[in-house]
């Protein structure tokens, strides 16, 4: 196999004087002298190119060993050009994977575009769930949900429109999704998971089902009824937003029983199986929260779903946040004498 070198994309690259410049984000990288080899190099670095065919250029072996020491390369296994054609919409989303992985990114979308998600739920956290899987690389998907589309939806709900009021979730969804992703595979089932025999084969074969339907009682005795599959549970409930966790017995989790016995003085199951039924409209269902909620779910499944992203993280239900700064200078007179500020012209 044969690696197609590519240039980090967020790498900025200019001539100044007899320099080559080369920026990415707080680092400055100086090559000197610059001249027409070393900017013909680093032009070839699209990501079409043989590490063979690069080093074979002119200062060709000088330039690919700097850019190796700073990370700045990303290896692919399919020359870029072929990878995103026909489907061009994949560019911004393998330039985040490069930055995630940059040993063969491209790996990642081989993985989601031959595993099979199932979604049951596609209200505020399934839809957010089902949009970004799709924009993430995931070629096939099943959509399971048995109820029709309310008024009350629509704060939060964005695959559906007035125009769809009454009409099956599932249906409105897949329009959704097609008319962003034509290329996709999808299954609307208008029912409730475990709800008829049928699902036995599909539920036991798909690569993950990630719950985000309505009362997990459903889940009782979830483990005999999939198999091997890895189950995803999200939700909330109020104002907190639930993520996870990840039901993976073979991957060393907890089943679903077992993780509510530790978890629960009294099993969730039989909390919800004897509520007080309440009209639905007045459920507590935030815009922002089921967004939050739902794209964080999506992170988690394809980490499930993509083993090249590094495996899930919620197995044991806990999940960490890395946030990165930018500190910007300022003058030391600033804010009050900052020699910048310039007052307003008068009228």
């Amino acid at each position: 196999m044969k690696d197609h070198l590519w240039l980090l994309p967020t790498v900025v690259s200019s001539v100044i004087g007899d320099e080559l410049i080369l920026y990415q984000t707080e680092t400055r990288l100086a090559l000197s002298p610059g001249g027409p080899e070393l900017f013909e190099v680093v032009r070839q670095l699209d990501g079409n190119r043989t590490e063979e065919e690069l080093r074979a250029l002119p200062r060709g072996e000088e330039v690919l060993e700097i850019l190796e020491g700073e990370k700045w390369l990303v290896r692919l296994e399919t020359p870029l050009a072929r990878l995103v054609e026909g489907r061009p919409w994949i560019t911004r989303q393998l330039s985040f994977y490069a930055h995630l992985q940059r040993r063969y990114p491209d790996r990642i979308f081989a993985e989601l575009a031959s595993a099979h998600v199932v979604i049951v739920g596609t209200g505020g956290i399934g839809s957010h769930v089902a949009m970004s899987l799709a924009g993430a690389g995931v070629h096939r998907m099943t959509l399971m949900d048995p109820d029709t589309i309310d008024l009350s939806n629509l704060n939060r709900q964005f695959f559906y429109t007035r125009e769809d009021v009454g009409s099956r979730k599932v249906d409105a969804a897949a329009r959704f999704l097609l008319a962003r992703h034509p290329h996709l595979q999808i299954d609307a089932i208008p029912e409730a998971l475990f709800a008829s025999e049928g699902q036995a084969d599909l539920l036991r074969t798909a690569n993950l089902i990630l719950f985000a339907g309505d009362g997990p009682t459903v889940l009782q005795g979830m483990t005999a009824r999939v198999g091997s599959t890895p189950v995803l549970v999200g939700g909330y409930m109020g104002q907190i937003g639930v993520v996870g966790p990840t039901f993976w017995p073979a991957k060393g989790s907890a089943c679903w029983g077992c993780w509510t016995a530790a978890n629960d003085e009294k099993p969730l199951g039989e909390i919800f199986s004897t509520a007080i039924s309440r009209e639905a409209a007045w459920n507590s269902s935030g815009v922002t929260l089921n967004g939050i909620t739902g794209n964080l779910l999506a992170e988690e499944a394809l980490r499930c779903l993509a083993p090249s992203l590094g495996g899930p993280l919620l197995l044991d239900a806990r999940i960490s946040l890395d946030m990165a700064t930018l500190s910007l200078k300022r003058t030391p007179e600033a804010p009050v004498n900052c020699p910048h500020r310039q007052e307003v012209p008068k009228a």
